[in-house]
């Protein structure tokens, strides 16, 4: 089964039933979960208990946001959800401190409204505000556990956009003589 599995997988595994109990051995996989786990004997209704499989400790850190392009000036949220080596969403843990830098070529387009937080149950969330250039924001989320950092890390890229009108141009630093906007009919632009 997906979720593991007793000595011999292959067929049913024959126990015997001391004093109304029989014990065996269940062996977890790797994929966290509910695991059904059935048992029958002649005479007897057929039984079903459930197992709760929980994922293994937080080994990485996955970043995302509503949307990857951010006009300047916008904010918008992003989330880091934590994950254990096997791909299992880690909802168990709410201890995790995770600090989140913009990286130092990227700060000029924008900037973390929050440098950390504390993950509950397995998730987190904190504001990006975009600054008036074009570019991406570069954001690194690095997980401390204990007080000690650690190998989880997540990398997410917003690109910034800038939108100006025509009328705009002469607000822009420094002045240009020429000005080009694909697919836009601007020519020569002064004061």
């Amino acid at each position: 089964d997906v979720y593991g599995s007793f000595e011999d997988e292959e067929t049913a595994v024959p126990m015997s039933m001391s004093n109304g109990q029989a014990d065996i051995d269940f062996y977890t996989s790797t994929v966290a979960g509910t695991a059904g786990v059935s048992g029958s004997m002649l005479g007897f209704d057929p039984s079903t208990v459930e197992i709760t499989l929980l994922p293994n400790e937080t080994y990485e850190l996955e970043l995302s946001s509503e949307s990857s392009v951010l006009p300047s000036g916008e904010t918008t949220e992003v989330i880091v959800k934590a994950y254990d080596a096997y791909g299992n969403f880690v909802y168990t843990d709410s201890s995790t401190s995770v600090i989140f830098r913009v990286t130092e070529l990227t700060e000029p387009h924008g900037a973390v409204n929050e440098t950390e937080v504390t993950l509950a149950e397995g998730t987190g969330s904190i504001t990006v505000t975009a600054d008036d250039l074009t570019g991406p924001i570069n954001i690194v989320a690095t997980g401390e556990t204990g007080g000690e950092r650690t190998a989880l890390s997540g990398i997410l890229t917003i690109d910034t956009v800038l939108e100006v009108e025509g009328i705009s141009f002469a607000d822009i630093e420094p002045q240009v003589l020429f000005g080009a906007l694909l697919g836009a009919p601007f020519g020569e632009v002064t004061q």
